[in-house]
């Protein structure tokens, strides 16, 4: 996880445990030349370029920086070098120091992403068309122009340190929105096993049926856009990858995609189209909806989220950034499929779908079943008749007993994105940390910590589990939202445990620090797995947690990427199904076509 911060939010980190996150600041126009950037100098300097092309140029740098190679001091002085112009190049290379240690970056994400709003809204398509390398140029120092104005919003809607009950709730409300997570493979895999492979799953039916919902995700998205779910996602695949391809060339080039030139045997010009226009928008249209209220303009991306194919000429379409792409994978779908799906019931529906591939994710590196000893059960219950449910999961190691919460739940786009404290931490408690009548998250942990320490056995069906009476237990949270996984959010919702692990008197020795885990986390988890035991791991991590309370910007992502490093890996579910899907992919495309295929 990498966080970028303009200047005015820096300050020395003298903590005693360093922070597995990647912290900085990054550097605006003004640092160089002295002259301070204004909104309507940023928008005149747009003003003088085409907007396809400069679209363009902002997916090529987008690309650049993708990559983890890509955020380093020496590639981004390199990258410098030939996109700015020769005037500013000169200036920043005087003062920024040739240091790997130097914790500034001149470009990063959050500013391209900014800078291609600013792009669509300012630029027009009448302009003349530019040499590249003059283009280019203009658009690398329209993207340190973009870093200044981005550095005076950000300063505006950043809370007031001193004004904050703790360092906790200013980190969790001012960091969680400036979060830059690596999107790749793991979002392919989640919207195969959430969306095509969960449609056969009997507890997913079960579920439907529950709710009272006939059909499938494959009929009803078909009812809505006229294609199945399934072949929205795999022609979609096939696009993602042709983006990454051209993302990973030297220099990376922004393809330009339209359905007639993807059209192959598998589907139609006419289905290619049609999912085209579901997941992308032609600029005219996008731009009104980047003027419309939003929570903030350096943070809240919504409408390039929700629409991540960018209509650059009509009917050709190009991908400004491909991790906003591939977040679309799941949060993009999510929000068409909550469309529809009628009577508001696909939200009740999607807790199913989390808890499937949550357990699904377990049960790949942890027994799940006799003869072999049990190590993971999922939906265990206390043994009695009232059958009384114990948690989501429970993990069986030697000294620890994992036990678990899955929070499918999301923070609101004004809790995440607002930067209001109050309104952050009452988000973050209520899908977490809700004690009483109604309880979520820790408020269900600590009573079914207490029933265990009491005695109480637990069971899966008929079978009794073996929890060890002397074992740890530590209280898990697993999260959907990845904001969620920051260790400030971790730190306020463990604090809230505690005050009621001490209110009912339980025994503090035999109870872990709470852990938070994300999507990517439990996949990260699987992965790692096959080198480290899973005990170790707990272990490790708990034994970080009680040390380093101060690493508020950090996550178990960041800290098991930090701690096994070098580690071999060997059997990632991740890409294994991935794999799996671009076999097939790619055998479709292969396949000869029938006589009377070729012949038309």
């Amino acid at each position: 996880m990498k966080l970028y911060l303009p200047r005015s939010a820096t300050r020395a980190n003298d903590d005693a445990i360093q922070s597995t996150a990647t912290l900085g600041m990054y550097h605006t126009l003004s640092e160089f030349t002295g002259n301070p950037v204004t909104v309507a100098d940023l928008v005149r300097h747009l003003g003088t370029m085409r907007r396809s092309e400069v679209i363009r140029v902002i997916g090529n740098m987008s690309a650049t920086i993708w990559s983890e190679h890509g955020i380093k001091l020496g590639y981004q002085i390199q990258m410098a070098q030939h996109i700015l112009p020769e005037d500013v190049w000169q200036l920043v290379r005087d003062k920024i120091p040739y240091n790997e240690k130097h914790a500034g970056r001149l470009f990063h994400r959050r500013q391209v992403w900014f800078l291609l709003q600013m792009a669509i809204m300012s630029c027009s398509e009448t302009c003349t068309e530019m040499d590249p390398m003059e283009l280019q140029k203009k658009v690398g120092l329209a993207a340190l122009m973009a870093s200044d104005v981005l550095q005076q919003v950000e300063h505006t809607h950043m809370p007031d340190l001193e004004d904050a009950p703790n360092a906790d709730q200013w980190v969790a409300t001012s960091m969680m929105s400036l979060m830059d997570t690596y999107v790749g493979n793991e979002m392919i895999c989640r919207a195969i096993c959430f969306w095509m492979e969960a449609q056969d799953d009997p507890a997913v039916r079960h579920k439907m049926d529950e709710l009272g919902l006939p059909g499938t995700l494959d009929s009803y998205f078909l009812n809505a856009h006229g294609l199945t779910l399934r072949d929205f996602i795999l022609i979609l695949v096939k696009a993602y990858y042709v983006f990454q391809m051209g993302a990973m060339e030297n220099p990376p080039e922004s393809q330009v995609l339209e359905p007639s030139v993807m059209n192959e045997k598998q589907f139609t010009t006419d289905q290619i189209a049609k999912a085209f226009v579901v997941a992308g928008i032609a600029p005219d249209k996008l731009s009104p909806l980047l003027l419309g209220a939003r929570q903030s303009w350096a943070t809240d991306f919504s409408p390039i989220r929700s629409k991540p194919l960018i209509e650059v000429y009509p009917g050709k379409y190009t991908c400004a950034d491909a991790s906003i792409f591939g977040a679309f994978f799941m949060d993009g779908i999510y929000d068409v499929l909550n469309e529809a799906v009628p009577d508001d019931k696909f939200r009740q529906l999607f807790g199913t779908l989390f808890e499937r591939y949550i357990n699904m994710m377990f049960e790949q590196f942890l027994c799940g079943a006799p003869p072999l000893v049990r190590r993971f059960a999922a939906d265990p219950s206390f043994v009695g008749p009232r059958n009384d449910q114990a948690g989501d999961g429970v993990i069986l190691l030697n000294d620890v007993t994992v036990l678990m919460e899955y929070k499918g739940g999301m923070l609101t786009r004004r809790q995440k994105y607002a930067t209001n404290i109050r309104e952050t931490i009452a988000g973050i408690e209520t899908l977490l940390a809700k004690f009483g009548k109604g309880k979520k998250g820790v408020g269900q942990l600590v009573e079914n910590i207490e029933r265990i320490l009491n005695g109480e056995k637990l069971r899966v069906a008929t079978e009794e589990l073996d929890v060890a009476t002397t074992s740890k237990i530590i209280p898990v949270l697993v999260v959907y939202d990845d904001s969620l996984g920051l260790h400030a959010v971790r730190n306020h919702v463990e604090a809230k445990l505690l005050v009621e692990v001490r209110n009912r008197k339980l025994p503090e020795d035999r109870i872990g620090p709470l852990c938070i885990l994300t999507m990517r986390d439990v996949e990260s988890l699987q992965d790692y797995s096959s080198g480290v035991s899973v005990e170790k791991i707990f272990k490790d991590y708990c034994e970080y947690l009680a040390k380093g309370r101060e690493d508020t910007t950090g996550s178990f992502h960041g800290f098991i990427i930090s701690k096994y490093k070098g580690k071999p890996t060997c059997q990632s579910f991740v890409q294994a199904k991935v794999g799996q899907l671009l076999k097939g992919v790619l055998e479709q495309m292969l396949a000869p076509r029938g006589e009377d295929e070729s012949a038309a």
